[in-house]
C-alpha cells in the first residue's frame, strides 16, 4: 500500500533521478542497507519508492522488461565527509570501485556501483 498518495515536500527538489531496477526488493536493500540512503515514500504494490541522502533524492521503480541497465547515464552524488562516507559503504558491504582519490583536475571522488549497474560518483559537498 502506498504510505502517502501526494508527493512529500522533501520530494520538491529542482532534479532527481528516477533508475529502473530489474528487482526493486533488491534495489531497495543495497539503497537503505548499504548506501544508507532513508525512504521518503515507498510504494511497494507498484515497486517504487523515493529514497533521500542528504540533498540527494533518488527514485526507483522496478521495470524487468526493458534492456540493458546502468548504461548511458552517469550520475553523483555529494556527502559532507567523503572519507566516513567511503568507509560507512564498504562496512555495510556496498559495492565500491576503488577508495577516494584525488583526480588531475582537483577533486576527490570513489565510485559505488549498485545491483543493476548503475555508478554513482561520490564527491565531497564542499571543496577540500
Amino acid at each position: 500500500m502506498l504510505d502517502s498518495p501526494l508527493l512529500q515536500p522533501d520530494e520538491y527538489v529542482p532534479l532527481a533521478a528516477e533508475l529502473r531496477v530489474r528487482s526493486f526488493p533488491e534495489s531497495f536493500a543495497y539503497y537503505t542497507q548499504k548506501l544508507g540512503f532513508t525512504p521518503v515514500r515507498t510504494d511497494p504494490p507498484h515497486k517504487f519508492a523515493c529514497l533521500r541522502l542528504g540533498e540527494t533524492l533518488l527514485m526507483i521503480l522496478e521495470d524487468p522488461l526493458q534492456g540493458p541497465k546502468g548504461q548511458g547515464i552517469f550520475l553523483r552524488m555529494a556527502v559532507p565527509h567523503l572519507d566516513a562516507y567511503y568507509q560507512q559503504c564498504l562496512a555495510r558491504g556496498a559495492k565500491t570501485l576503488g577508495p577516494p582519490e584525488r583526480r588531475y583536475w582537483g577533486a576527490r571522488r570513489f565510485y559505488v556501483e549498485d545491483p543493476d549497474g548503475f555508478r554513482i560518483q561520490v564527491i565531497p559537498a564542499q571543496p577540500e
